[in-house]
């Protein structure tokens, strides 16, 4: 099987993990952008996509795709009905994220003021159903609770990028 995707994204890397997780043998096929491989996958000349929110959903709820998951580690409220790849796949996820940094040695009040201001803008209702629309779950977390996320998903970004690289290698030693 094929897979629609960007090589070098995020949505490249939640191809690979999949095909590392579950075992399967997919097939990347780069397109220079995300209408492009809609295009294409609604046509038949692709078989899957890892895909932008904001872009499948508009096609899955007008019928034109079908969604079978949901990279987050849960559902989103936009999709309720699609399920998160790991309620199949146990412990895949693999999303995008946005988060606000400051210089280092920034004093750690000023951190942390910033932070709250930022975590009570975000559980705002307003900013909650804009994010949501978007796709985005705001999250809002604490300056130590980041960097244990950021931690966490670059060792896991490393790993899989690690492991691309030795395929790559090996692939094109048989060439």
């Amino acid at each position: 099987m094929n897979y629609a995707t960007s090589l070098g994204t995020s949505l490249h890397l939640a191809g690979e993990l999949f095909k590392a997780m579950a075992g399967v043998d997919i097939i990347a096929v780069n397109f220079k952008g995300g209408g492009l491989a809609a295009a294409d996958l609604q046509a038949g000349r692709v078989q899957m996509s890892f895909s932008v929110f904001q872009t499948a959903v508009s096609l899955v709820k007008t019928g034109r795709l079908n969604a079978l998951g949901i990279t987050s580690a849960k559902r989103s409220q936009l999709l309720p009905e699609v399920p998160a790849i790991a309620e199949f796949l146990p412990g895949y996820e693999l999303t995008g994220w946005l988060g606000m940094v400051a210089p280092a040695g920034t004093p750690s009040a000023i951190v942390n003021k910033l932070s709250g201001e930022i975590a009570a803008i975000l559980r705002a209702p307003d900013a909650q159903s804009r994010m949501l629309a978007l796709g985005a779950d705001p999250i809002g977390s604490t300056p130590e609770q980041f960097a244990r996320f950021r931690k966490t998903e670059f060792a896991k970004i490393s790993k899989l990028m690690s492991r691309m690289n030795t395929q790559t290698e090996r692939t094109e030693g048989k060439r």
